[in-house]
Order: C-alpha cells, then sequence, then structure tokens
C-alpha cells in the first residue's frame, strides 16, 4: 500500500550561464508552471522554480 502522507513540491532548478533579467526570470518560471499545472492537474502555488548563476 503506497502511503500517500507525503507529499513532494515540484521544484524546477534553472541554472543558467547568461544573465537573465526578472522579466525574463518570471516569464520562465510562469512558463514552466502553466506547463507544470497542465500536465500533472496541480494548483500553481505548488510549483518552485529556483534560478542559478553559474557563470562564474
Amino acid at each position: 500500500m503506497k502511503d500517500n502522507s507525503f507529499c513532494v513540491m515540484p521544484l524546477y532548478d534553472i541554472e543558467h550561464v547568461i544573465l537573465l533579467t526578472d522579466d525574463q526570470q518570471e516569464a520562465l518560471a510562469k512558463a514552466f508552471t502553466s506547463i507544470h499545472c497542465k500536465r500533472f492537474h496541480t494548483p500553481s502555488f505548488f510549483i518552485n522554480v529556483r534560478f542559478t548563476d553559474v557563470s562564474s
């Protein structure tokens, strides 16, 4: 029997080497969230998107 009492919130961890503006990050986060919600039928507040600049 599967235990459903533990739920992991989705995290999209974006590592980028090119500078992304706040507007670009917001647009990407909205796109990832929209796609995930449509595919998995989840509320948008469950989705986490993190941006990490790895250029250095």
